[in-house]
């Protein structure tokens, strides 16, 4: 069984199928092929692992954070948070922190808040992608990088 998931495995990553995609189906080849359960059964206990509340919700709630990021309740957390401590030394990154701390009561979801607020801090930008820096020159590359990981 394992060496049938294994090359069903390779050649559906050569043929260029999502990572995802490539181990379920791997999966559910390797257990087809051993016989061991009937095909509805293990049919059944794949629709039974998606069909969750909780899988419902993450798309859901990635959806109020566009929505607010359009709203542009993010920009305006981001402003706040960039005025409550964007003075401190290493304040863009603390400003992140804030933004989500008082974005997060808001939605109640932490996938909402990064999908918000973290496209708000990423790119390179201090207020997102169509704004300019309010300094001279950008900083290092490091701090690009340490703002959407702070979220």
């Amino acid at each position: 069984m394992i060496p049938i998931i294994a090359v069903s495995f390779a050649v559906l990553l050569l043929l260029g199928i999502p990572v995802a995609f490539v181990i379920g189906v791997a999966g559910f080849i390797g257990l087809w092929w051993s016989g061991e359960y009937p095909l509805t059964v293990i049919v059944k206990q794949i629709f039974e692992g998606v069909d969750s509340f909780v899988l419902l919700a993450i798309p859901l709630f990635i959806l109020a954070g566009a929505f607010m990021e359009t709203g542009g309740i993010a920009v305006r957390l981001v402003r706040l948070a960039q005025v409550l401590v964007g003075w401190i030394r290493g304040g863009l990154s603390m400003a992140v922190v804030v933004a989500e701390y008082i974005f997060s009561g808001i939605s109640g979801s932490t996938v909402a808040d990064v999908s918000a607020i973290g496209s708000r801090q990423c790119c390179g930008r201090a207020t997102g992608p169509s704004r300019r820096w309010r300094w001279s020159r950008p900083p290092p590359r490091w701090a690009s990088s340490s703002r959407p990981a702070s979220s």
